[in-house]
C-alpha cells in the first residue's frame, strides 16, 4: 500500500458544506470492475480540511495483497469525521467498500456517517438545466470545466494491471491523475449543489415586477451559484447571472372560473352564466335557475392569473373550465405585497 498527500489550495464556502470543514470529508475510489465481492479496490482518494488548507490523500493498492491494509487505514483515518460527501457514492462506492470490508471478514461502520450524494441532490435538475448526462465529467463540462485526464475509469483497469507487472511511474501517475480530477471535480461542481439548496428555499424575495405578459421576480441567496445559468422549468423560467436571480413567469390576463365545491348548496343560472348560494337563488325565479352541477357550479371572473402546478394553495384557484388540469391563482395586490406567500408559490413551481 502506498498513502500519497499534498496541498490543495482552494477556498470552499461554508454555506455549501452540510457541516464544519474539520468534520466533512470528500472520498471516491477506483476499482477493477463494478463487483464488490470479486473486484479489488485499487484507489481511495479524499479531499479534507485540516490546519487551515484542504488537502488531497490518496491510498494506492500496489500490491493486491495490501488491499485489507488500505482499508483499515482508510477506515481509520475517516473515523473523526461526521459526513462523507460523494458522487454516486450511496449506489457503488460505500456498497462497494462495504463489500470488501465484508471479504476480510472486517467490521465497518459507514452507517455512523451522515452521507451527501452530490449525484442524487443534482439529478433533479437534470431536465430545467438542459444537461443531456448526469455523469460527473458531464456536469464539469457543463460548468466549462475541462480535465487534463483523458482516460475513464474503465480504460483505468488495465492501465492498472500493466502498472502491476511493470511498476511504470508514468502508469502510476495517469492513475493517480484520474482519481484526483475526480475528487478537485467534485468540488467544482459544488456550484450546482449550490443551486438545488437555493432552488430548496435558501433565497429570499427581494423585488416584484411586471413586464409585458411576465412577472420578474428577483431573488438573493447566500449560497454560491453557477453563474450564467438558466433553468427551464413547465410555468416560469430562472435566470442566474451573478450577483442576479431572477424568475420570470407568465401572466394570463383573461376570464377565468372558479368552482365552488358543494354544487348540492347552489343554483345555476343560465342566463346569467354564473353559480349563486340558494340562501340567494331563493328569490330567482325557478324559471331562471337549476340545480348546479360540479361543471357548472361556478363563478367567473376577468382578471390577471399565474400558473400554478397542482390545485393546492392558499389562494383561489382557477380553471379554464372544469375538467382542465391547468390550475392558475389570480395575481393580486395582496398577493403582490406577500413575500412569504410568493416564497410558497416559488417552492411549489421548482419541485414540479
Amino acid at each position: 500500500m502506498r498513502i500519497i498527500e499534498e496541498d490543495f489550495p482552494i477556498t470552499i464556502s461554508p454555506n455549501l458544506l452540510p457541516a464544519n470543514p474539520t468534520k466533512v470529508l470528500f472520498f471516491d475510489i477506483e476499482t477493477t470492475g463494478f463487483s464488490g465481492q470479486s473486484s479489488l479496490l485499487y484507489l481511495i482518494g479524499c479531499i479534507f480540511f485540516q490546519n487551515g488548507i484542504w488537502h488531497i490523500r490518496q491510498w494506492f493498492l500496489d500490491t493486491i495483497q495490501s488491499e485489507k491494509e488500505m482499508l483499515l487505514s482508510f477506515f481509520d483515518f475517516i473515523t473523526p469525521y461526521s459526513w462523507v460527501i460523494h458522487f454516486n457514492g450511496d449506489t457503488f462506492d460505500i456498497p462497494f467498500i462495504e463489500k470488501r470490508f465484508l471479504h476480510y471478514h472486517l467490521e465497518n461502520n459507514f452507517s455512523s456517517f451522515q452521507s451527501l450524494d452530490l449525484y442524487k441532490k443534482i439529478k433533479p435538475c437534470k431536465k430545467p438545466l438542459g444537461l443531456t448526462g448526469m455523469k460527473q465529467k458531464d456536469l464539469e463540462e457543463f460548468l466549462g470545466i475541462h480535465r487534463k485526464d483523458p482516460f475513464t475509469g474503465g480504460e483505468l483497469i488495465e492501465i492498472y494491471y500493466q502498472y502491476l507487472e511493470t511498476q511504470n511511474k508514468k502508469l502510476l501517475g495517469c492513475l493517480l491523475l484520474h482519481n484526483a480530477d475526480d475528487l478537485r471535480g467534485m468540488l467544482s461542481i459544488l456550484p450546482l449543489y449550490g443551486l438545488v439548496l437555493m432552488l430548496h428555499g435558501n433565497f429570499q424575495i427581494q423585488t416584484m415586477t411586471q413586464q409585458q405578459n411576465s412577472l420578474q421576480i428577483s431573488l438573493q441567496s447566500n449560497i454560491p451559484l453557477p453563474t450564467s445559468t438558466k433553468l427551464f422549468y413547465n410555468l416560469c423560467t430562472l435566470t442566474i447571472k451573478d450577483p442576479f436571480i431572477i424568475v420570470s413567469i407568465p401572466i394570463y390576463t383573461e376570464t377565468m372560473k372558479y368552482f365552488y365545491p358543494n354544487p348540492k348548496d347552489y343554483y345555476y343560472l343560465p342566463k346569467e352564466d354564473q353559480a349563486i348560494h340558494k340562501s340567494v337563488a331563493s328569490y330567482v325565479d325557478k324559471a331562471y335557475r337549476m340545480p348546479a352541477t360540479l361543471s357548472n357550479c361556478y363563478t367567473k371572473r376577468a382578471s390577471s392569473y399565474l400558473t400554478i402546478p397542482k390545485k393546492a394553495f392558499p389562494s383561489p384557484i382557477f380553471q379554464r373550465d372544469y375538467k382542465d388540469k391547468t390550475y392558475f391563482i389570480e395575481l393580486t395586490k395582496d398577493f403582490c405585497h406577500n413575500k412569504e406567500l410568493i416564497k410558497n408559490y416559488l417552492l411549489q413551481i421548482f419541485s414540479s
